[in-house]
């Protein structure tokens, strides 16, 4: 069975937390105690959705009141799945095509029918024909038909090719918005549902060529600091620039997630742990080396480190066994000072008994 990593992440403790500044947050703005109201509070609280984060903060900012019929508009644009709908507006266009096509397709029929009498009738005409005038007759009869027929045919050749073009760019907003309900906007790379479906992917491959692959999990070192210091936006650039290096230490079928926050992962196919610890290695020792300054002053950020932890697959493990051997080696790199790869060989104590409590 397929497993789906949730949209939210969060602790039963972290959970109480927001929700414990949610109700209050609903009640300050006066809004309706709906579905609708406490997720979107919920994502402002968590900070979960940047988008959704900017377009509140920038309303109260002005000193507008929220309301409901706002919230509703930023569920509609932030939370509500994309792929859905522009999926009903793809819906109504292909109806539109279908419609013209068959408008033309019957008016073409109307042509084809006369043009079968015409060709009936001459057939009968020429069984008792006798003289050239009257086989030149029905030989004009019959051009006349004809040229009648492509009259007929002509529309519904310019309609189909004209569906067939409209139907390629419908296909391509399809893929767009599907790309984006897969993809992290702030960094391009996968989110938590791209990165479930790689996942899956992966399994499946590694089931049927009995080749393992390696996840990775990553994290940025101190990254409260990196925001508590030098503010938010500081650390978005902090967290694109490691998204940029990701993508570059990555080829061919290998993925790179952004989970949440300062944590991502890295799927590497076909790969053996000591490809996917060089891979990690080189990520590491480019953030290390790496001397971030702010665009704007100049100013040093300072030293951004990363930690990494990997797990090679293992037959009939699932995904979310697989997640806590590699989260136990980067709690490892963690502990042990940071700034550092660790790889979990599958008899790791941390890991083993990890992989018990997910099991019980």
């Amino acid at each position: 069975m397929k497993q789906i990593i949730t949209r939210y992440q969060e602790s039963t403790k972290q959970s109480g937390e927001f929700l414990r500044l949610v109700i209050p947050f609903i009640a300050k703005h006066q809004l309706a105690a709906t579905p609708t109201s406490y997720t979107v509070s919920y994502e402002y609280i968590a900070g979960l959705n940047k988008q959704l984060v900017e377009a509140i903060d920038e309303r109260l900012g002005n000193g507008d009141e929220l309301d409901d019929e706002f919230v509703d508009e930023l569920y509609d644009a932030y939370v509500a799945n994309p792929d859905v709908i522009r999926s009903k507006e793809v819906i109504e266009n292909i109806k539109i095509l279908v419609r013209n096509l068959s408008e033309s397709t019957a008016n073409a029929d109307e042509g084809f029918t006369e043009f079968d009498r015409s060709l009936r009738h001459s057939n009968e005409a020429l069984d008792g024909v006798a003289g050239s005038s009257a086989v030149h007759q029905i030989i004009t009869e019959l051009l006349t038909a004809t040229q009648s027929m492509e009259r007929s045919f002509a529309p519904m050749c310019a309609e189909i090719e004209k569906s067939q073009r409209e139907i390629a760019n419908l296909q391509a907003k399809l893929n767009e918005a599907q790309a984006e309900t897969l993809t992290d906007p702030m960094t391009g790379l996968a989110n938590r549902t791209g990165f479930s479906i790689a996942m899956n992917e992966a399994i499946a491959k590694a089931t049927k060529t009995k080749v393992p692959f390696v996840l990775v999990m990553v994290d940025i070192d101190h990254f409260k600091r990196v925001n508590d210091n030098h503010g938010h936006l500081v650390g978005d650039k902090v967290i694109q620039f490691l998204s940029a290096t990701l993508k570059k230490h990555l080829k061919g079928q290998d993925t790179a997630a952004r989970l949440g926050g300062e944590e991502f992962a890295i799927l590497l196919p076909e790969t053996p742990l000591s490809g996917g610890h060089s891979v990690a290695e080189k990520i590491r020792v480019v953030m290390e080396l790496a001397r971030l300054r702010r665009a704007n002053s100049n100013e040093a950020i300072g030293q951004i480190t990363v930690s990494l932890g990997l797990a090679r697959y293992q037959e009939g493990e699932s995904i979310d066994d697989l997640i806590a051997r590699a989260d136990a080696a980067l709690y490892r790199s963690k502990n042990e000072g940071r700034n550092r790869t660790t790889v979990d060989d599958g008899n790791d104590a941390l890991s083993n008994r990890s992989k018990e409590k997910l099991s019980t």
